[in-house]
């Protein structure tokens, strides 16, 4: 009777040893795998928001633009356009600060006749956009 219930217990712990699951090795693996694709993302993240900066002050500096081509248009001289200038006389409804660099606020540079405007924050060139090389364009 005794040899039984050896028996029994030997093959209760086979049963148990079979029972489905994860291993240790297998968990650490695919934690591992998680923290590399979790990095690779991040990484991408950062760069989709500091394009998307990129995009924002290159619109409101063209805004600006529009702004100060309407602005001269009605006669205010070019040597009195700025940017709180155009807020106050209603130009622009708020004055925007740039996301993608740090600058205190857009500049408008015009030549003498006011006829090529330039709007920078600090010393990067916002309008007219600068051509980045590979980018396709409508003059080719």
């Amino acid at each position: 009777m005794k040899f039984n219930n050896i028996f029994k217990l030997d093959k209760r712990k086979k049963e148990i040893k079979k029972r489905p699951g994860f291993t240790l090795v297998e968990m650490i693996i695919v934690v591992t795998i998680l923290g590399i694709l979790a990095s690779v993302a991040i990484v991408k993240y950062g760069k989709v928001e500091s394009n998307a900066k990129k995009n924002i002050d290159y619109t409101n500096a063209s805004n600006i633009a529009s702004a100060a081509i309407i602005a001269m248009s009605e006669g205010i001289p070019s040597s009195q356009i700025t940017v709180n200038n155009l807020v106050t006389k209603g130009y622009l409804n708020s004055e925007p600060k740039p996301q993608s660099v740090d600058a205190e606020g857009f500049v408008i540079e015009t030549n003498d006749d006011g006829k090529n405007i330039t709007i920078k924050a600090g010393e990067n060139v916002m309008y007219p956009k600068p051509e980045v090389k590979g980018e396709n364009s409508l003059k080719e």
